[in-house]
């Protein structure tokens, strides 16, 4: 089972004075749960430590809670999904990702939500050159066009629930 996450953007008064990539930015996050693996993905940079050994955990759901003051009510819960796919995908992506809290932008955790979640439809969002040449080129459509806001990323899940019965 897979679920995701998202946690809508705070518009109260003290936001406001915020930049503008937290007024408008959100955040996402997946946590995948099956027999063939386990993960947590997500993108927001963990809260600065003195602990050497912190700089490359990943996060967890109780940073993501914590980080945001609270769970979110937007979930969705998916099945029948590649979770093994989705887990190999985001080892991979997940070593180019740099967590550094000043440029941290929210399009990211939307984008990779999305394109993990992609990978778990069987879409070809990882490049291999074995695939057929219409399995990259729908891969390649599917990247251009991941969800970058929080609206997008929200629609595309209910899309899917609701049409594609993942």
């Amino acid at each position: 089972m897979v679920t995701l996450r998202i946690w809508f953007p705070s518009y109260d008064s003290k936001a406001k004075q915020i930049a503008d990539w937290q007024i408008f930015g959100g955040s996402s996050c997946l946590t995948i749960d099956g027999v063939w693996g386990h993960a947590h993905i997500s993108t927001r940079p963990l809260p600065e430590t003195n602990n050497a050994s912190d700089v490359a955990r990943p996060n967890t759901l109780a940073d993501d809670i914590k980080a945001a003051g609270g769970d979110t009510q937007h979930q969705w819960l998916f099945r029948h999904l590649d979770e093994c796919r989705m887990v190999r995908f985001w080892g991979t992506v997940s070593s180019s990702m740099v967590s550094d809290p000043a440029g941290y932008s929210a399009a990211t955790s939307f984008r990779t939500c999305d394109g993990v979640l992609a990978a778990g439809r069987g879409i070809a969002v990882e490049s291999n050159p074995g695939l057929r040449l219409a399995d990259r080129a729908q891969g390649f459509s599917t990247t251009a066009a991941l969800a970058s806001t929080f609206g997008d990323l929200g629609r595309r899940a209910d899309h899917y629930l609701q049409v594609d019965h993942w």
